[in-house]
């Protein structure tokens, strides 16, 4: 894709990739036999063309044989489950109705389903350039083997899915052009077509998109055929779930652990996910895939084929896990017997093994170290500048600024004086820094700071914390040897003496936290490139949660990175609160701005968050 890049103009790019797409989907819709689920689209269509409910009769009632000897004969005996009433959400039915009065074959659906995620390229095509990335990233939804084969080849259903799904990123990716009301109807049909689709919607939530929202639920007037049924429309759903569990991963691990108190644990497991993957991702696509990912690895039954639901986004975000998931699943499924997968056999779980120890070795390493698999890449940085806030810190000032001369090369000291009533602003020009008045509030101070520098890269100092001795060189170092980092952050520690085992479990949980999210704090002495802040739309000008802001505008550049212990940061703050109820406020506060952000609802001044915890505006002196 790298050399697609360089090579193609984005117009050959796209003619290639869709020719050769097309070329392959003729290829595999011959050479696949339709799959058994297939074959029961056909039947749950043609049944319902006779006015048979499929939410009530099986395929083995004695009433529906006269349609198995007659005008579906042949269909039955190609299926699995003969006993199982419908399963598909209702929209699915109605439109395997429909191809059944169009072309009761199973061709039909093979054909639908090439042609849709031929369609769905498409609009995923529109997606990458309102995104600005180049169109050879299509090659990993139009070359995808497991989209060839469980599409064009086999003809499932959830090549459909997929189709709806990339018409509602599309709708969404194209802001400002009033598109997000289709945007949720293209997520209430692939909710409909299959139910796996559910737990994205919420993730295109936002404060002004609320009212369009409720086109989510207009494909649900496909209940209204089958009112009838009742509640035994959800029986094979109910069975499924509870008691079929194939090729699963965190299922099979809880049913071992707990027994059958395994479904309402992976029930928990999977809300939780999506609550943390709904607050931690600000970027909606982004946070769609985190909740198709969370849904699959939660399925006590995963078939190659639903593993369509995350094909569309790894065009948008490569990952080595999900490619290798894809991979490894269809190969299992597809060649059983070279894999020693026959039933009872001594190594029948070796496959799945092969499937699973990969992709969750590489979905770890993904969170710890971070990163993309097609990343930006910056230029090595030549420069660092400190920029230290301040207010009335004329008695940590100069030890913060000698910890900055100790800690190597720093080009520029840049202190952001937010009104400071003692000798603050005089002592920072003692010492050599340069100092620019500012409004108070930290944020807005550190803005003011940093627009001063010159500097290729930034570091954010409090005036309470100290360097340690070649952190700043360090940092420099990190960021030339990671040229698809935006930014990051020291590791901290506390003084020794400091409520006693306190320190280690705050500094190991922001540790812990920057690690996995990329989300640090303002003590843990925050960096950054220069050409990163510029592309997130500069830095956050508020008085408080500028830290967090900061992070989350940084992690759609590049990865975070964090680096050893680095930094001692002041206990101050935590003094004469208590700790467990200063730690209970940082807690709350920070889940408060990342619900309120996400949701369109956060104060971008960052006053309301200051009031919160400091108990006073900004410019009320303490």
């Amino acid at each position: 894709m790298r050399a697609a890049a360089a090579a193609w103009t984005p117009g050959r790019c796209l003619l290639l990739l869709f020719g050769l797409g097309a070329l392959l989907r003729l290829a595999f819709f011959g050479l696949f036999p339709a799959d058994s689920d297939v074959w029961r689209y056909v039947w749950e269509g043609g049944v319902q063309l006779h006015g048979f409910d499929p939410y009530l009769l099986p395929p083995a009632a004695p009433d529906l044989d006269h349609l198995a000897r007659g005008a579906l004969a042949g269909v039955r005996e190609e299926m699995n489950h003969l006993g199982w009433t419908a399963i598909y959400p209702p929209l699915a039915e109605l439109l395997f109705r429909a191809v059944a009065w169009a072309w009761p074959s199973p061709l039909a659906f093979k054909a639908l389903a090439g042609v849709l995620d031929l369609a769905g390229a498409g609009f995923l095509a529109g997606v990458l350039a309102r995104r600005g990335l180049h169109p050879g990233r299509l090659a990993l939804w139009l070359l995808n083997p497991l989209v060839l084969v469980y599409g064009a080849g086999e003809g499932h259903l959830d090549a459909v899915l997929a189709c709806a799904l990339c018409l509602g990123l599309w709708c969404f990716a194209s802001e400002g052009k009033g598109r997000e009301g289709w945007g949720f109807l293209a997520l209430g049909c692939a909710s409909l077509l299959k139910w796996t689709a559910l737990p994205l919607a919420p993730f295109f939530l936002h404060r002004g998109n609320w009212r369009k929202a409720g086109l989510v639920l207009v494909p649900a007037l496909a209940f209204l055929p089958f009112l009838q049924t009742g509640p035994g429309m959800f029986a094979s759903l109910v069975r499924f779930g509870a008691g079929t569990h194939h090729n699963d991963s965190l299922a099979a691990l809880l049913r071992e652990v707990l027994g059958a108190a395994a479904s309402p644990a992976l029930a928990a497991l999977l809300a939780g996910m999506l609550v943390l993957a709904f607050l931690l991702e600000p970027d909606r696509l982004r946070g769609a895939f985190l909740a198709a990912a969370c849904t699959l690895v939660c399925l006590p039954v995963l078939h190659p084929w639903y593993l369509l639901l995350a094909a569309p986004f790894l065009v948008l975000f490569p990952s080595r896990a999900w490619l290798w998931l894809h991979a490894a699943a269809a190969a299992v499924y597809l060649f059983p017997d070279a894999l020693f997968l026959a039933r009872g056999g001594p190594l029948s779980h070796l496959p799945r093994l092969a499937e699973y120890v990969p992709f969750f070795a590489l979905l770890a390493w993904s969170l710890w170290r971070g990163g993309s698999l097609l990343p930006a890449r910056f230029a090595p940085p030549r420069s660092l500048a400190v920029v230290i806030p301040v207010r009335d810190e004329a008695a940590n000032l100069a030890g913060c600024i000698s910890s900055v001369r100790e800690a190597g090369a720093v080009a520029e000291i840049v202190v952001a004086d937010g009104g400071s009533r003692d000798a603050t602003r005089e002592l920072a020009a003692e010492h050599g820094a340069t100092v620019v008045q500012s409004p108070p509030g930290r944020g807005v101070q550190i803005a003011a700071g940093v627009a001063a520098c010159r500097a290729d890269a930034v570091l954010v100092l409090h005036a309470d914390c100290r360097l340690a001795a070649g952190a700043a060189d360090r940092v420099l170092s990190a960021l030339a040897a990671a040229p698809d980092a935006a930014g990051g952050a020291l590791a901290m520690r506390f003084p020794g003496r400091f409520l006693g085992a306190g320190p280690g479990l705050v500094s190991g949980l922001n540790s812990l936290r920057a690690r996995l999210t990329g989300i640090s704090f303002g003590d843990q002495a925050q960096f950054f490139r220069r050409e990163a802040l510029d592309r997130a739309g500069g830095f956050p000008a508020m008085a408080l949660m500028e830290d967090v802001e900061l992070c989350l505008r940084l992690r759609a550049q590049g990865r975070m990175l964090l680096l050893p212990p680095g930094v001692e940061a002041s206990d101050r703050r935590w003094q004469g609160r208590g700790f467990a109820r200063a730690f209970a406020s940082v807690v709350l506060l920070f889940g408060r701005y990342l619900a309120e952000r996400r949701l369109g609802l956060s104060d971008p001044t960052g006053r309301r968050y200051y009031r919160a915890y400091y108990g006073r505006d900004p410019e009320a002196l303490s």
